[in-house]
């Protein structure tokens, strides 16, 4: 099926503590297609959590499953937290898992990465 999503992120949480009071940004990625990747503006994260509120609009085929008929194969988008050039989380979210829902509602866990990680 051909589908067309549109994410939209509203923040980060528990991120590393060297990005308090420090401007991050989200970035995604879905395959190699340039209309599938982007980055969102930078905001300032604190508390740990930065406040994303943008959304990530993606176009991509999804086939389905040869063994099992009832689900479709994996697909998935990237999504990087970003300070400057330095990488502070990341996780993915497998857009086969949500193809046959209108809307749906889903928390993507990022995992810490670098310096500061707890």
């Amino acid at each position: 099926i051909r589908g067309y999503f549109k994410i939209f992120v509203q923040k980060g949480i528990e991120l590393s503590p060297q990005c308090e009071k420090e401007k991050v940004f989200l970035t995604w990625r879905q395959g190699t297609k340039p209309q599938n990747t982007g980055k969102s503006n930078p905001v300032v994260c604190t508390h740990k959590t930065a406040d994303f509120e943008t959304t990530a609009t993606i176009t991509t085929t999804i086939y389905q499953s040869q063994s099992d008929k009832r689900k479709f194969e994996e697909k998935l988008v990237h999504f990087t937290v970003k300070h400057e050039k330095e990488t502070i989380a990341k996780g993915t979210l497998n857009l086969a898992s949500i193809a046959e829902e209108i809307t749906h509602e889903t928390t993507i866990g990022l995992t810490k990465v670098g310096a500061g990680v707890e």
